[in-house]
């Protein structure tokens, strides 16, 4: 495998700039999560019968996503240094 591929030059740039690129996504969805849910369910329309359920996994899985994506980037800055 070359030194140079995509995924090495991802590697190095998520290294460089972990905090754009990880922590303030983290950071801003949690953020965002935390406004959203603090709104009055009476305020939010509901269109069909199981769209809280909906809503509820959307968000979590996106959290559930960007979690190990910090994680991994922990992984990637002691692997580089």
């Amino acid at each position: 495998m070359q030194s140079n591929s995509f995924s090495s030059r991802l590697y190095k740039l998520l290294a460089e700039r972990t905090k754009t690129f990880v922590y303030f996504p983290l950071a801003l969805y949690w953020l965002t999560i935390f406004i959203l849910t603090t709104i009055p369910t009476d305020a939010i329309p509901q269109f069909f019968n199981a769209q809280d359920k909906i809503e509820h996994f959307s968000a979590y899985f996106l959290l559930a996503v960007l979690e190990p994506y910090t994680l991994f980037s922990k992984t990637i800055q002691i692997n580089f240094r």
